[in-house]
């Protein structure tokens, strides 16, 4: 009878093994998977940071917006930022702009249309528009060009799908509401 238990824990313990080493790694990628996303979370909340710093930096420089706004490639252009020392001063003490813009490559779209809304918006309200954006590139590079766009109602009115998008988002329907123009 010995001899039979002695099976029974080998065979049991040949089955018990295989599934606690499953386990061990099913656990250890999770820890992975957890340990990645706090990198990228972490990773993000630098990369705000640095928007923020950018942002300070932009309001005390208006043109270089404008050309940013049209361009965002300029931030990385030699020839650009030789003609403008602060630019490269700011991002020579913030090497990590360059790379938060490109996890963020709408932020100087973001801040024209925050400038151009009835009401106070967070970048996370704006946002709301990057999937439209992304489906209607030609819409967004327009806005781009002259964000009040957003706001004029013939605009509205040649893109419904800006009009129907905006309709569906309460908060951004209100504060980008199409100026009136008074008749004489």
């Amino acid at each position: 009878m010995a001899l039979s238990n002695l099976r029974l824990v080998r065979s049991s313990w040949r089955q018990i093994v295989p599934l606690g080493l499953v386990a061990c790694l099913a656990i250890g990628s999770i820890s992975l998977v957890a340990a990645d996303a706090t990198i990228a979370t972490d990773s993000l909340r630098q990369a705000h940071r640095l928007l923020r710093e950018l942002d300070r930096f932009l309001d005390h420089n208006p043109l270089l917006e404008d050309d940013l706004r049209l361009d965002p490639g300029l931030v990385a252009a030699p020839d650009y930022l030789g003609k403008h020392a602060e630019l490269q001063s700011f991002l020579d003490n913030n090497p990590g702009v360059v790379r938060a813009l490109q996890l963020e490559p709408r932020h100087f779209l973001h801040r024209a249309l925050m400038r151009e809304a009835d009401a106070p918006l967070k970048y996370a309200e704006v946002a709301q528009l990057d999937p439209f954006f992304a489906a209607e590139p030609a819409i967004e590079r327009q806005i781009v060009e002259d964000p009040t766009r957003i706001r004029d109602r013939d605009y509205l009115i040649l893109h419904p799908s800006l009009g129907d998008f905006l309709a569906q988002h309460p908060l951004l329907n209100r504060v980008f509401e199409p100026e009136t123009v008074a008749k004489l």
